[in-house]
Formats: structure tokens, sequence, C-alpha cells
């Protein structure tokens, strides 16, 4: 007879593991994912799972799979001496019901990004909330389109259904947002199928071209005349001025992201030899930044009771990157230039190198801290001479502050 019972097996990056239900029939194993995952403490010898703000749930959902399996296994008889342990689990899964709603679903699925951001804020000091806040949104806009979405099971959600989706949101005017609503739904939809929620015999997104509904985006930089300006101006209160030097120190290092920003010299970050050292959160590469003699005079202008800057002022990084947010929008205002915010402080750095100081591409995807070219011998055989990127950005700073007249 086949035994089954709940374990973790294949760990994350985050250090948590797949809840599985698995089998072992004549010696050899097999598994079958779940949606859940915990770490290593949060399941009891037993198959329990505690010291999770959703135990009680994932305790009766698994469980009661397990005593189905079971029920379905002892129906099998004598039948099963003849099944390798791989059949058993195709016949369980083919069996298995699909009767789980797609927003119960994806609240699990949001409920575990938001523990895993708490634990990689508690471990690291650091973390991003953008697939917590897409799928969020990707929510939001179903329950807009679909009052009985709550309802909807994923056999539901066919290609007609998207389709008439993509209608309703064509007719209130989205652009590009169309292909990242999308891509969240298909992504969503994907990992269900991952998780064995639903058979991929259900897949709706098969005659859908999402990446159709992508368009370019305005790649959106400063001028240097409104750059310079803003660099000069006075500010006349607190909000100005903790903004305009926010704005100056995250120019002098290369457009860092204000996630990073807000992290640095944290557990996010380490100041070592006149250098940052700290891990892109949007794409976990190392990276390495010189502090310039400009910036080191911002940062002790900025300098925080126990942070690098003031990021103690701040709850999260989001509160830190809005807040700056205003105070620029409000200096663009004072003195009549188009309103800009901080993102677009990376684009106008790369502008600059690119279209002024005539620096190479590879140089300024280097120095942005891009995920490594594609080709071997950038991956594997160059070693990269951060002394490059160095002397890029004092190019771009000595254009920008002390123009040759």
């Amino acid at each position: 007879m086949a035994s089954i019972k709940a374990v973790l097996k294949d760990k994350r990056k985050d250090s948590t593991y797949n809840l599985k239900i698995q089998i072992i029939h004549k010696g050899k194993a097999a598994y079958i994912r779940t949606e859940y995952y915990l770490f290593k403490n949060q399941l009891s010898k037993s198959g329990m799972a505690r010291s999770h703000t959703n135990s009680g749930i994932i305790n009766a959902k698994i469980h009661s799979q397990i005593s189905e399996y079971e029920v379905k296994i002892f129906q099998l008889g004598l039948k099963i001496e003849s099944l390798s342990v791989i059949q058993i689990k195709k016949y369980l899964i083919s069996e298995r019901s699909i009767d789980i709603g797609f927003i119960r679903y994806l609240d699990q699925v949001l409920s575990d990004l938001q523990e895993k951001y708490h634990a990689s804020l508690k471990n690291h000091g650091k973390a991003s909330k953008s697939t917590f806040d897409n799928y969020t949104a990707l929510k939001r806009k179903l329950k807009q389109f679909d009052s009985s979405i709550e309802m909807k099971r994923f056999q539901d959600i066919d290609s007609k259904y998207i389709k008439n989706f993509i209608s309703y949101l064509q007719n209130r005017g989205l652009d590009n947002g169309i292909w990242n609503i999308l891509k969240d739904f298909r992504a969503v939809y994907n990992r269900a199928v991952t998780d064995n929620i639903v058979s991929s015999d259900y897949y709706p997104f098969r005659n859908i071209k999402v990446n159709s509904y992508r368009k370019e985006k305005e790649i959106r930089v400063i001028s240097v005349p409104d750059l310079r300006r803003f660099f000069k101006y006075k500010p006349t209160c607190s909000q100005e001025e903790i903004a305009q030097a926010v704005f100056q120190l995250n120019f002098l290092l290369i457009g860092i992201n204000p996630v990073d920003l807000y992290h640095l010299n944290n557990s996010g970050g380490e100041v070592n030899d006149g250098r940052f050292y700290f891990e892109r959160s949007k794409t976990s590469v190392n990276h390495s930044i010189r502090i310039e003699p400009e910036a080191e005079i911002l940062l002790s202008k900025l300098k925080g009771e126990s942070k690098l800057i003031f990021q103690e002022s701040f709850k999260d990084a989001k509160a830190f990157r809005d807040a700056i947010n205003d105070g620029i929008k409000l200096i663009c205002k004072k003195i009549d230039i188009g309103s800009f915010h901080l993102s677009m402080i990376r684009h106008t750095w790369a502008t600059i190198a690119f279209n002024d100081l005539n620096i190479s591409e590879s140089i300024i995807e280097f120095s942005l801290g891009h995920k490594s070219k594609k080709s071997l011998a950038w991956k594997y055989y160059i070693k990269k001479d951060r002394s490059l990127m160095d002397q890029a950005n004092r190019k771009v700073i000595d254009f920008l502050l002390y123009p040759v007249e």
C-alpha cells in the first residue's frame, strides 16, 4: 500500500520550501506540489503547519487533500501493486477537483508574498513589494470588471473571458497598463499550474498574444538646462532642501534606485574604501559605486541618527520615495520647469553619458548595475574594472556641474 504525507521540498531563494504531498510506493517517492510555501521550522514532524499566519487554513486544506488521496488509493485495491509511484501520482492528479476559485488562490499568493516581504525585511533589512503591489492591482481591476469574480473558478476563466477583460481595459483608456496587467494575470495562472492547482488543459492564454499589448515606453529624461537649474536652486523650506539634496545624491550615485538608497548602510548596504557595496533590489546584482566628493557633502547633510541618511523618518522605502518626489515637484513648479521625479534620473544620467560624452553602451550598462550581457565573454571571461564606471560617472558629474564655457 502506498503511503502519503506532507513534506517540505525545493528550497527557494527566500529560504522557504514548497509544501508537497509525498507519495511513497515500493520504496520510491513522487511529489505533488501545493500552493503553499513554508520555512523549515514551520512544519512539524507530524506534517502540521505551525507558526504561520495561515496555519489553520493550510492544515485543513492539505490534510483534506491527503484524506481524499488515501480514499482514491484504497479504491484501487490490488491494482495498485501493478502501478509505479509515478503512475499513482498521475492517477491522483487526473482525478483531482479544480473547484478552487481564482481569487481565493490569488489571495493565498498575496499572503505568501506579504510574509516573504516581512521575512526579507527582518533578515536582510530590505525588501521589494513590487510583485505584491502588481498582483493587488490585478485583483482590483478584475473586481471592477467582474462583480462575480469571487465566485469564478479557474475553468471559468477561458480565452473569451480574458478577451472581454482586455476590451474592458481598452475602453477605459489604458495603454501600456494593459500589458502590465495581462502579464501579471498570466503569471498568477502559470503559478497555479506549477502548483498543481489547475490542469494545463484549461490554460486560457494559448491564443492570447500578451506581448502584442506592450507599448514602447517613451524614455523620459530631464534636459541638461533644467537639470542645472534644479541643482542651482536655493530651497526656501526644509521639504525643498531635503528633496533637492536626495535628488542630487541620487544623480551623483548614477541614479541609484530609491529602494536601494533608502537601505544603504543599513543591513542592505555597506560603505568600504569610499564606495557603496550593495545588492540591487530590482535585479539582485551585486553593485558598487564610488562616493564622489560632492556626494560626501550631501551625505553629511542628510545623515540620520542611526542610518546613513534620515531613513528613520519614513516607515518604508515607498514612503521615502513618495515624500522626496513631492518635494521635487514643488521645486519644479516654483522654477517653472517640467515636473520630474527620481525614476527619471537613471535615464537622464545614461542619456548624458551616451549622447554628450560618447561613453560606450557597455560601460553605461555596467555603471547602472544591469544584469550581465548574454555574451559568454562578458559573463565568464572579462574581469570588470570598476574604475571605468568611476571615470564615466566623474565625466557626467563634471559635464553637469562644471560646464566649460
